[in-house]
């Protein structure tokens, strides 16, 4: 093993890959398979968030506005998945990662005790904003 090389590929190279909404599913995790995936969705979907775990989520700065991202209908989609959890044919389709999923699985208080959000980086004071919004809505 020592002395080894690996070549790992600069960017994603499976198809699998493309439909990935969490970092996790890349075949490769190192720096540039991430980069280049989370560049890949926003700048060919328009896609500005990407989980990178289940309670973890990269958001993209658009630098404009995106109409419809955090619209009231996207809050209550996601409110009602996650906090209300109504039966109906919705709950079966896979959401693609947003803010409003990291709020409402805030508001499921863990075994009573409060949830923490960490919000960092550039975009923190608008993504806290839409967090807290999301948040005082339903509270």
């Amino acid at each position: 093993m020592y002395g080894a090389t690996y070549n790992l590929p600069l960017r994603v190279q499976n198809q699998h890959a493309k439909e990935c909404h969490d970092l996790r599913n890349l075949p490769y995790i190192h720096e540039p398979s991430v980069l280049h995936k989370i560049k890949e969705r926003y700048k060919e979907h328009d896609l500005r968030y990407t989980r990178a775990n289940d309670r973890v989520l990269v958001a993209v700065n658009p630098y404009r506005w995106i109409e419809g991202i955090n619209s009231a209908d996207k809050r209550i989609l996601y409110a009602e998945r996650f906090v209300w959890k109504h039966d109906s044919v919705l709950t079966n389709l896979p959401l693609p990662p947003h803010l409003y999923e990291l709020s409402s699985l805030a508001m499921m208080k863990n075994g009573g005790c409060d949830q923490p959000i960490i919000v960092s980086g550039e975009i923190g004071s608008g993504a806290s904003k839409i967090l807290m919004t999301h948040l005082a809505a339903f509270h």
